[in-house]
């Protein structure tokens, strides 16, 4: 998917900001974790991958 110029230019922006100039006042903090899972959505990827050792001995 490609970005469009303006969204771009909105990704530098907020590249470029440092986390002291984040608003996040309306996003509630969130103090009680009592109730988290770990690793809920977490799916590593897994690739099967075959490794053959070939050696050349001379008897």
């Amino acid at each position: 998917m490609k970005l469009t110029k303006n969204q771009a230019k909105q990704i530098r922006a907020v590249k470029r900001m440092k986390d002291e100039d984040v608003d996040l006042s309306d996003i509630p903090e969130k103090t009680d974790w009592s109730g988290a899972v770990v690793e809920k959505f977490y799916r590593p990827n897994k690739k099967l991958v075959t490794v053959r050792k070939r050696t050349n001995k001379k008897t």
